[in-house]
């Protein structure tokens, strides 16, 4: 399997029906042996995720659980962050050729087109988080 599963320990700050949110630390484990984690400031970097339940598993608010996350499809996620950028690109030099207009009016359309590229992106950032399930 090309993708692998991201595992990662965390505290459950809720239970509702079979989905638990658990708070990650994700800076904890990475910053254990470093010498300027002092300095660091995502170590104090913590994400909230809704984990799935397992059937016969009680779990309450408290509980460490170790949390493991997969992409549901990977393809897409590679399409998002290489190929619809260099699409944006491609389309500002495509653009920049028909009208034909100096290098600098195409650097500017091709920045334009990824600016939009990724506002789009943010604004559409709960339907791309939903591609990643994770589980207890």
């Amino acid at each position: 399997m090309i993708v692998e599963d991201t595992i990662k320990e965390g505290v459950v700050v809720a239970v509702e029906g079979s989905t638990a949110k658990v708070d990650i630390d994700c800076a904890a484990s990475e910053c254990d042996g470093c010498k300027v984690a002092m300095l660091c400031s995502s170590r104090k970097s913590a994400v909230n995720v809704d984990a799935a339940i397992p059937e016969g598993c009680e779990l309450s608010v408290g509980d460490k659980v170790i949390v493991a996350g997969r992409v549901k499809n990977w393809l897409l996620g590679w399409f998002l962050i290489a190929g619809m950028p260099c699409i944006a690109i491609l389309l500002g030099v495509f653009i920049n050729y028909w009208l034909k207009l100096s290098e600098v009016a195409a650097g500017c359309i091709c920045l334009a087109f990824l600016v939009a590229y990724y506002l789009g992106l943010y604004a559409a950032r709960k339907w791309v988080n939903r591609r990643v399930e994770w589980y207890v």
